[in-house]
């Protein structure tokens, strides 16, 4: 029990050193379901007492601790598996400079975005959203405020990446430097700036419009400017003596708050910004970090090692220092002690070096293979597509089964006919090692290996812990009930799941998608369709990269945020309609570390795969922003084999890097492929 939190053994992930106030003396924990926790001790004797510990349990449970810090930390989010991996247990002690050198190689050749890399830095150097004076920090690439529409291949559009924030005008290098110039003369320590660019008080202002950082002051975050939102708008009237607007945007974002995200987050993984960024980079934790002719020396106290509380005897001086720290800020750890080599920015740069085609900038060149991968017979249509991550293939599954993305000798089955009482059986190499009677299935998706969820006929979502005992031959894989979760007022139709995100998506026959908090197992919001028949919700996914939600019924096609903002519907009632089958049978995002543009596949039951995104490019001027969807490719599926009549059915899509793959009606599975 630490603090008033208690959490399983089995659930912590990896664990990093931190430093407290300049004494290296705290740790970070992070567990299997992206949670973090920040631990202060009273000395290093009592960590490495700790560290000890969780270094048996990590290695008593199997979890990898070198990669989870990375790959699940509150900020970095999401990473995949070839980042991760490359990532080995030496992050437990700290990051080593191997470990540093193959994140940075994968930048340089684009295999990670800027946003992801400066992520990783963060994280290497000790910025923490769980420590109030060492926020994660990002840069400010964009200085035109003005345009009604940004150009991004302008130079004229972005600040200047080589110098801070201060030093950007004559105006204000001249003041730096009179300050600096003056604090020499009278023999003190110079600095360019009194004031620091991340403390505690000014994210806390920053954030002030968005809950719960409105009263919380220790659990913000700095990289929403890139990535959320929800900080642009004042959520909740606040009793601060006046009133909080929303904030004021530039023309160019058409008064979407959204839309400044989507823009600032192009900017930052521009072509000019990725070619500037080592210098940036250079000035926060390089070797110009303390500068005085790039401008870039702040006040002594801000950096490491300047202040060592454990020598202050007095009480009250160490009061004042610490409330020095508190106010002021810390200069990120210095990580590197050279120029930070450039990125290799020859081919296309969206993609990563050795790629030529990408799904979302060549998908006019898709072609469909001219064998099906899997075949399960034309009376199994395929339900669902899962990503076998030991044997790297894509394995289909009919209605009624679904196996372990990353056990699939593990799954589940259940009786979804007719009046049935949905019981589910866990299925172990094919063999049954637990039934579980009247669970009223009707749909299911795995978190992870270790989490089951499953709608139900009873109109719930039941949430199951997976338990693993070799020693038990007779039922060596279990699930036990965790949560029963209320929400639907009818069948629940389909569910999806986002570890990443901390988040369960179910649809309904009532015409709702709930949205399901996947850390508490309790409810956040609903999504609404609409009432009737044609509102059932039968599709929903959700955008690992983005966290952006589709939900799907037979008169509309939505896209929310994850916060259930509606960014874009698609009207489907002028779709040819079939007694059988909606007009959307099926539908995928394509993921990636970044995208510049969003991609969603649909299929159909004419044998079609729709690609499309969604954009403000039709809004009149001077006019708030109005997304919608846009067409980009409609491919139509092959009829396999000469005697084959019917037109197939796509009942499942799922993108796996820049390829596609579908199910049909008819039980084969197709992938789909770019030139070589």
């Amino acid at each position: 029990m630490l603090m008033g939190v208690s959490r399983q053994q089995d659930q912590i992930m990896s664990f990093s050193d931190r430093t407290f106030l300049f004494r290296d003396v705290a740790l970070e924990i992070y567990f299997r379901d992206s949670r973090s926790l920040l631990v202060v001790f009273s000395d290093r004797k009592q960590r490495r007492e700790i560290t000890g510990r969780l270094s048996h349990i990590i290695g008593r449970t199997g979890n990898d601790p070198g990669s989870a810090g990375l790959a699940r930390s509150p900020f970095v989010g999401r990473l995949s598996s070839k980042v991760t991996s490359a990532f080995s247990a030496k992050m437990v002690s700290g990051f080593g400079s191997a470990e540093l050198s193959v994140a940075q190689r994968k930048w340089q050749s684009r295999e990670i975005s800027n946003f992801t890399y400066l992520s990783i830095l963060n994280q290497v150097s000790g910025r923490t959203p769980s420590d109030a004076t060492q926020y994660p920090v990002f840069p400010w690439v964009i200085q035109d405020y003005t345009s009604s529409k940004l150009d991004l291949s302008s130079g004229e559009t972005f600040r200047d990446l080589s110098l801070p924030m201060g030093a950007l005008t004559e105006a204000r290098r001249e003041a730096a430097r009179s300050r600096y110039e003056n604090l020499m003369s009278v023999e003190e320590k110079p600095f360019h700036y009194g004031t620091h660019f991340s403390s505690s008080m000014i994210v806390c202002h920053f954030l002030i419009r968005m809950e719960p950082f409105t009263h919380m002051f220790k659990t913000l975050q700095i990289s929403e400017a890139t990535s959320a939102s929800s900080f642009l708008s004042s959520s909740r009237a606040l009793k601060t003596g006046e009133k909080i607007h929303d904030v004021k945007l530039p023309p160019w974002a058409k008064q979407d708050p959204l839309l400044f995200i989507v823009m600032n987050r192009k900017a930052l993984e521009s072509d000019y910004v990725s070619e500037n960024l080592p210098q940036w980079i250079d000035l926060i934790w390089g070797c110009r970090q303390a500068d005085p002719e790039s401008y870039n020396v702040f006040h002594p106290l801000s950096y490491e090692g300047a202040i060592d509380l454990d020598s202050i005897t007095d009480d009250l001086e160490r009061e004042a220092t610490v409330g020095i720290i508190h106010n002021f800020g810390q200069t990120p750890r210095k990580i590197f002690s050279s120029p930070h080599p450039s990125r290799n920015m020859h081919g296309n740069s969206a993609l990563p070096i050795g790629i030529i085609y990408g799904m979302a900038e060549d998908y006019h060149l898709l072609t469909q293979g001219s064998r099906p991968l899997k075949d399960l017979g034309p009376e199994q249509p395929v339900h669902d597509l899962i990503l076998d991550l030991i044997g790297q293939q894509v394995m289909p599954c009919p209605e009624g089964t679904l196996c372990v993305p990353s056990r699939p000798h593990e799954g589940i089955s259940w009786d979804y006919s007719v009046g049935s009482t949905g019981a589910l059986k866990v299925l172990l190499d094919r063999r049954v090692s637990q039934v579980i009677e009247s669970a009223f299935c009707s749909c299911a998706t795995y978190a992870d290996s270790d989490t089951l969820i499953t709608g139900s006929t009873d109109n719930m979502v039941r949430l199951w812990q997976i338990t693993r005992n070799d020693r038990n031959r007779e039922q060596p894989v279990t699930l036990q009930l965790t949560h029963l979760m209320r929400g639907h007022t009818a069948k629940v139709t389909c569910i999806t799941a986002s570890r990443s995100w901390s988040l369960i998506v179910s649809g309904s026959k009532d015409g709702s998608a709930a949205l399901w908090d996947l850390n508490r197992g309790a409810y956040t919001r609903s999504i609404w369709h609409g009432i009737g028949p044609s509102s059932e919700v039968h599709l929903v996914a959700i955008n690992e990269s983005t966290g952006y939600i589709a939900t799907c019924s037979r008169d509309r096609l939505w896209i929310h945020t994850i916060n259930a903002r509606p960014i874009v519907s698609l009207d489907l009632t002028d779709a040819a309609p079939s007694p059988l089958y909606p007009p959307v049978t099926s539908m995928a995002f394509l993921e990636r570390d970044y995208c510049h543009t969003g991609l969603i596949a649909t299929g159909a039951p004419d044998g079609t795969i729709t690609f499309r995104t969604w954009n403000t490019d039709s809004t009149p001027e001077g006019e708030k922003a109005q997304w919608e969807f846009a067409t980009l490719k409609t491919l139509k599926v092959k009829s396999e084999g000469r005697n084959r009549r019917a037109i197939p059915c796509v009942t499942a899509l799922k993108f796996v890097g820049e390829s596609l793959y579908h199910g049909e009606d008819t039980g084969k599975i197709f992938g789909w492929e770019l030139p070589d």
